[in-house]
C-alpha cells in the first residue's frame, strides 16, 4: 500500500489527506506547530 506525506495541516492539506485515506491510503500530516497538529486529534 502506498504511502503518503502531506505537509501542511490548512484546509486544502487536511483534505485531501481524508479524502487519500478513504481511497485506502495510508496519509501522514505534518503540521507547522503541536498547537495546529493538537487541534486535529480527536
Amino acid at each position: 500500500m502506498p504511502k503518503i506525506a502531506i505537509i501542511g495541516t490548512t484546509a486544502w492539506g487536511t483534505t485531501l489527506g481524508v479524502v487519500l485515506a478513504h481511497k485506502g491510503l495510508e496519509v501522514g500530516l505534518w503540521a507547522r506547530t503541536e498547537q495546529e497538529a493538537t487541534k486535529l486529534r480527536c
